[in-house]
């Protein structure tokens, strides 16, 4: 049995972390993001609760809208936004890259308490 191997964070040696561009280029079949819930109830790709480590922005996550607010968020790294759920999901449906597996690291307050739940992109 061949070990599977995982883009992790996306493609995030090439491009920043957690985004578009990172997800959308890895080269594999399987791909593992992070996820926090932000404060109106927005599902946003991020490995850490806070903003301060990856992007140009400070705070926590969980209290902060995306709409107005986090959707003009930039990395500090490229300055690519940051990006929801949903819009990885449809891209990978749309594009023929149904048959990528992604794994989700569901994040919750300060990542004390995380689980991770691998599915197809078709969720």
């Amino acid at each position: 049995m061949f070990p599977l191997i995982f883009g992790h964070r996306g493609n995030s040696a090439i491009h920043p972390e957690n985004t578009f561009a990172s997800l959308t280029s890895v080269g594999s079949s399987h791909i593992e993001t992070d996820l926090h819930y932000t404060k109106d109830g927005e599902i946003i790709l991020l490995h850490d609760d806070t903003l301060e480590r990856t992007t140009n922005s400070s705070g926590n996550v969980s209290t902060r809208n995306w709409k107005g607010d986090l959707e003009f968020v930039r990395t500090k790294r490229g300055g690519l936004p940051l990006i929801l759920l949903q819009h990885i999901l449809k891209h990978l449906e749309t594009e023929g890259a149904s048959s990528t597996k992604i794994c989700l690291d569901v994040k919750v307050n300060q990542a004390s308490i995380h689980g991770s739940q691998c599915r197809r992109s078709a969720v």
